[in-house]
């Protein structure tokens, strides 16, 4: 029994949901079918209006412009003195088409490269000044010490004759007093 009661609620609720899809789908094929005429009545309507919507709306064009025409000095000067003065960061971080679009009035001055500079003077006269003083408290450096003058080779004193009549050796013979000794041109 409970299986038989499953299959007809199920086959129920698949009729119910078949008839609503059949009912949705016959009112999308009314509301297509009567769209194109719809469309062209609407078309019809509006190109029967379009030449007195369009005088209306430029008439009221006309007079809307020619009042601001008139008041735009005085809504000018009003809106300048009521904006206030913009800061460097504020002006930094609008777009760059409007802030070229913005009167020299609002811009903001140029204070901070101003500041910039007149502490970069500053800084340069007081380095200057510094140095300045510096150079003329300071000694001047004692000049450098010259290189040692080279000292003299040791003459060697003339040979002492010893009572046999042979000179007496007072240092050990270098090559130089060898070669002397066997020169015949020097003796």
């Amino acid at each position: 029994m409970g299986l038989s009661k499953k299959r007809t609620v199920r086959k129920q609720a698949e009729h119910r949901l078949h008839d609503v899809r059949k009912q949705a789908e016959d009112r999308l094929s009314d509301a297509l079918s009567q769209a194109d005429e719809l469309r062209g009545q609407l078309a019809e309507q509006v190109s029967a209006r379009a030449p007195e919507v369009r005088d209306a709306l430029r008439d009221r064009l006309e007079t809307g412009v020619s009042e601001i025409r008139s008041r735009y000095p005085d809504v000018r000067d009003a809106l300048l003195e009521r904006v206030p003065e913009l800061s460097d960061e504020t002006y930094d971080k609008l777009p760059t088409r409007v802030a070229d679009r913005l009167p020299e009035q609002v811009k903001p001055k140029k204070k901070r490269l101003r500041k910039v500079a007149t502490v970069g003077l500053l800084a340069g006269a007081g380095a200057a000044a510094f140095a300045i003083v510096r150079r003329n408290q300071a000694t001047p450096p004692a000049p450098p010490t010259p290189f040692p003058a080279p000292k003299p080779a040791p003459q060697r004193p003339p040979a002492a004759a010893t009572p046999t009549g042979e000179p007496q050796p007072s240092a050990p013979a270098t090559a130089e007093d060898i070669l002397d000794e066997g020169d015949p041109s020097k003796g």
